[in-house]
């Protein structure tokens, strides 16, 4: 008997000391004396032996800890994206710009600090560096005259107005000068080097300046002259919209048309800004050139489409809905590669309306259908051809084709030995973020750079992420997993992103079973989730968000 005790006190004495190890680790901390320190500089006993309730005491208090020093880090990192340097100099410019001179401010505070502090820099940067401190007419005067070189100009925006002038020649460079004259005077914050369209990221041509080159592009279908044109807005997206409009058309014209003139001075620009011109001179869009044919009702549709859609989506929004099929479906189809591209049309319209044809087809299945079919027809295997490069829509049953989705996904899932297994990274960061309003909960978006990675993400997520690999290997496309951790450590895969690499535009996000996040409390399906993991990705989108805002990062896709 006295042996078994002996033993007994032993073994309690052991998990005692594992316990004190764990409880020093959640602080922290790597050795005993250096937890006696930290206690007593926080006010608590240097004892060793302590119930789990004064423990508990203690992660509070590191918790409390960090909080802190991340809310001190997130006033630094504040203070240095207004070009400040120092907590003073900060309190110094809000009172200079009327605003609270509180160190700690909310989110929507800040945001609204810094883009203030981008329009002062907007409106300013006519008039920065060393060679440019003069009036914005003048300085205008010598960019068109050409007497200034690019390398001499130290600001973005005087290097976009550089550019826009040197692709014009003849009348379409006066044009040009008359315009940002006039711009300068009355819309000041149209002269701006920031995405003009956040969807679409830091690509070619979006930006306001270059749409503006755009439109001198256009000065011989100009109705009138820009001086005759004053804003009744203060929002440059709106006032932008205005002015095209002024210049450019006697009739209206859908917000959905504006996309094409951010989108630089390519073919496939040019043509969506004829679309703009052709509709404003009073024509119907049905007699543009345009990528697909559209009937009376899809021309109906498409006038009436969502403000938030870019030409092409709205375009594929008219055909579906035009067609006889929901909105419902329409936001499915444009969450695919469909909504992005008319590349090989005439076959994706009989898929289209395939689609519309069988109402009682799940959304969800949307995304895996056109996945599937895209690799059967288009994607070369190893040996060279795509599996089935003759596929037709002709004779489908739906019924069918659902259960070669999944066996194809199975397959996927299952097949992780092809050759190439890891690719480079994008060069776009992983993000870490500690929720500010879920206790404890860290957040990371990592991407994922082999094919044994994409496989164990389709696997636990069950959908078809491996389909990516061949993008991947290509450097055309990423794909990263958001994960979830409580304060145990417990982590959850929430969902799964794919990046269009070359414009930075996330255009796809996913959950389990291909859940849409900002479907998450609407979609009865998603209830068979569990009430946990839908209410992780009912937070995924804000999450998302911040990485977008960090990275400066675009989207093509409404999925959040």
């Amino acid at each position: 008997m006295a042996k078994r005790k002996k033993g007994r006190r032993r073994g309690a004495a052991a998990r005692a000391n594992a316990e004190l190890a764990a409880h020093i680790e959640s602080l922290g901390l790597a050795a005993i004396e250096a937890y006696k320190v930290w206690c007593r500089q926080h006010g608590f006993s240097a004892a060793l032996s302590k119930t789990w309730h004064q423990r508990r005491q203690e992660r509070a208090a590191h918790q409390r800890d960090q909080q802190a020093a991340q809310a001190a880090d997130a006033v630094r990192q504040h203070i240095a994206q207004l070009g400040l340097d120092s907590v003073a100099a900060y309190q110094a410019w809000c009172r200079q710009q009327r605003l609270g001179d509180a160190i700690h401010k909310s989110a929507a505070q800040r945001s609204k600090e810094l883009k203030l502090h981008q329009q002062l820099q907007s409106t300013q940067a006519l008039h920065q560096g060393r060679k440019h401190r003069r009036r914005t007419k003048d300085l205008i005067d010598q960019l068109w005259a050409g007497t200034i070189a690019e390398q001499e100009l130290h600001t973005e925006v005087l290097r976009l107005i550089h550019r826009a002038f040197a692709g014009l020649a003849g009348d379409q460079r006066t044009q040009l000068r008359d315009l940002l004259l006039h711009v300068a005077k009355r819309a000041p914050s149209l002269l701006d080097a920031r995405p003009a369209l956040q969807r679409l990221g830091h690509t070619e041509g979006n930006t306001f300046v270059e749409a503006l080159g755009a439109l001198a592009r256009h000065s011989r279908a100009w109705q009138q002259a820009p001086a005759g044109w004053q804003p009744d807005s203060r929002n440059p997206r709106r006032q932008w919209a205005a002015l095209a409009r002024f210049l450019l058309a006697r009739y209206d014209v859908p917000a959905c048309l504006d996309s094409g003139w951010f989108g630089g001075w390519g073919a496939e620009a040019q043509r969506q800004q004829g679309w703009f011109v052709h509709v404003g001179s009073g024509q119907n869009i049905r007699t543009a050139n345009l990528p697909l044919a559209l009937s009376k009702r899809m021309a109906h549709v498409f006038a009436e489409a969502p403000s938030d859609l870019t030409a092409t989506e709205a375009l594929r929004w008219a055909q579906v809905v035009g067609q006889g099929g929901s909105e419902i479906l329409a936001q499915a189809v444009l969450d695919t590669e469909l909504g992005r591209s008319f590349a090989d049309e005439p076959f994706w319209h009989t898929v289209v309306l395939f689609l519309v044809e069988n109402p009682m087809l799940d959304p969800d299945r949307v995304g895996p259908i056109v996945d599937y079919i895209h690799q059967q027809k288009f994607v070369p295997t190893e040996e060279g051809e795509p599996p089935q490069p003759r596929y037709t829509m002709k004779g489908r049953s739906a019924v069918k084709l659902l259960r070669q989705v999944e066996a194809w996904h199975e397959h996927l899932s299952r097949d992780n030995r092809q050759p190439g297994g890891r690719w480079k990274p994008s060069g776009i960061a992983d993000f870490e973020w500690l929720d500010d309003k879920e206790e404890g909960l860290r957040w990371t978006i990592c991407e994922l750079t082999s094919k044994k990675e994409l496989t164990l993400e389709g696997r636990a997520m069950n959908h078809c992420v491996a389909s990516y690999v061949p993008n991947c290997r290509r450097g055309s496309k990423s794909v990263w997993s958001m994960q979830a951790a409580d304060a145990a450590g417990h982590k959850a895969r929430v969902v799964t992103i794919a990046m269009h690499n070359p414009s930075r535009n996330i255009v796809e996000v996913r959950g389990r079973f291909n859940a849409v996040p900002r479907q998450s409390g609407k979609n009865p399906k998603n209830r068979t989730l569990g009430r946990p993991y839908r209410a992780l990705l009912a937070r995924a989108g804000a999450v998302l968000r911040k990485w977008i805002e960090a990275e400066e990062l675009g989207r093509t896709t409404r999925a959040y």
